[in-house]
């Protein structure tokens, strides 16, 4: 099912083999951001079995999607990574940052002196317009909640 969704979605699911053995994988998505990233190839996930990081299986499969992004014509290649995860990126040359993100965790249930969340949600508007004054809070993309994303259920935060 979840091989059936990533094709089906415009996802290219890359695996790295050795010795039949599966040792890494990348899901790649092609798509427009309408700011700074313009048509890309987003990196959504990317994981090499720890018995065989440092010898150049997440480098080859980063390589793989920058081919990928080629033949797709994009205009970038880019991808949310980890903290401990952006020296790699960078090696790898994926240098530039588009957007400095800010990895916060609210634990909504336990605020100090409240028994209710104090936080408006809301529905995204759906102009980039009219976001310009607000702070965009968004979910590390895991690849089950992409559905719900992208039928529009991203949330903001006021």
């Amino acid at each position: 099912m979840h091989i059936n969704y990533l094709l089906t979605h415009g996802q290219y699911p890359l695996v790295a083999e050795l010795n039949g053995r599966v040792v890494g994988e990348l899901e790649l998505y092609v798509g427009e951001e309408r700011e700074v990233l313009g048509r890309t190839a987003f990196i959504d996930v990317l994981e090499v079995h720890r018995d065989f990081r440092g010898v150049g299986v997440g480098r080859s499969l980063i390589n793989k999607a920058r081919g990928i992004a080629e033949e797709h014509e994009c205009n970038t290649l880019s991808v949310w990574p980890v903290r401990e995860a952006v020296g790699f990126y960078r090696k790898c040359g994926l240098v530039h940052t588009a957007y400095i993100v800010i990895n916060l965790e609210l634990k909504l249930g336990k605020l100090p002196g409240s028994s209710s969340p104090q936080v408006k949600i809301q529905e995204f508007p759906g102009k980039y317009s009219l976001l310009k004054d607000m702070v965009f809070v968004a979910l590390r993309i895991f690849l089950h909640l992409l559905p719900g994303l992208r039928a529009g259920g991203s949330t903001l935060l006021k």
